[in-house]
């Protein structure tokens, strides 16, 4: 962002550290920008520890976040969410004083003659979260869109032995789907454990078209497959297509921050031999 490099400027984790754990607010007014699930539920927490949040600006035309964070944290306190805008400019000399916002098009370039100031002292990024897996991250594969390690249904990594679940394979909505893939790859490295000569196929899952974040990256045929995925792009209604596997999911209304998960039973895996591409369609 051009302008100044002044004191106020927070990641939202850091603000949530900061209101949480150390009983401090990072300011007196705020401007959230990013609408993910941390910079909304922030824009609450703020409010309601006495800041001023002045509104939430996202340059997407849609929120990054679950709709009920959308519906609970800003519109219940009247917290303004600026869709197709973002923050062009930031001013202050030790503390900041001011930032620029400003609609933008298609290709979030800014629109000229909708540029508006907002007078704040802390501005909160919500920028999305992204698995922390630098430290094994040499050794194991690591998936490009999840940016977590690429897992089969099993929960095992690129590497047999060595089992993953959770937000360092890719960043689930709910703390169910945590919870639950934990609890597979619990039991799959117990199994492991138990008998060492055990070993899987690994049969890729292929993104296709309107998939984002995907979930398993290979496929296991011994066991059930749970897929979970992010949507590309909001849609009023769709189908998840494996050819495949000759099935089909249809949705009524889909957007990239809720996840969408399924269950195919390993019976239909058995004869599985070549990579399998799921794809929506709208």
């Amino acid at each position: 962002i051009p302008g100044d490099r002044p004191a106020g400027i927070y990641v939202a984790g850091l603000a949530q550290r900061m209101v949480n754990l150390e009983n401090t607010l990072p300011g007196k007014r705020a401007l959230i920008l990013g609408s993910g699930d941390i910079g909304l539920i922030m824009a609450r927490r703020l409010t309601l520890e006495g800041m001023e949040v002045l509104g939430v600006v996202e340059r997407l035309p849609y929120a990054g976040g679950l709709t009920r964070n959308v519906v609970q944290c800003l519109e219940d306190y009247d917290i303004p969410l600026y869709l197709s805008h973002t923050v062009v400019e930031v001013r202050g000399r030790r503390r900041l004083e001011r930032v620029l916002v400003s609609e933008v098009d298609d290709n979030f370039k800014p629109i000229n003659g909708t540029q508006k100031w907002f007078d704040i002292d802390t501005l909160v990024l919500s920028a999305g979260l992204i698995p922390q897996v630098e430290d094994l991250g040499e050794n194991l594969e690591i998936d490009a869109i999840n940016k977590g390690f690429a897992v089969s249904n099993t929960c095992e990594t690129s590497v047999t032995g060595i089992f993953a679940a959770g937000n360092n394979v890719a960043v689930f909505d709910l703390v169910d789907y945590v919870a639950a893939e934990g609890w597979i790859a619990g039991q799959n490295a117990a199994q492991t454990v138990q008998d060492k000569k055990r070993t899987s196929k690994r049969i890729p899952l292929i993104r296709g078209k309107n998939v984002g974040i995907l979930v398993p990256s290979y496929i296991t045929p011994e066991e059930h497959l749970r897929v979970y995925l992010r949507l590309r792009k909001p849609m009023d209604k769709g189908t998840v297509v494996l050819k495949e596997l000759n099935i089909e999911k249809p949705f009524q209304y889909g957007v990239p921050s809720e996840m969408i998960n399924f269950v195919v039973n390993r019976d239909k895996l058995q004869e599985l031999k070549k990579p399998v591409r799921i794809e929506v369609v709208e």
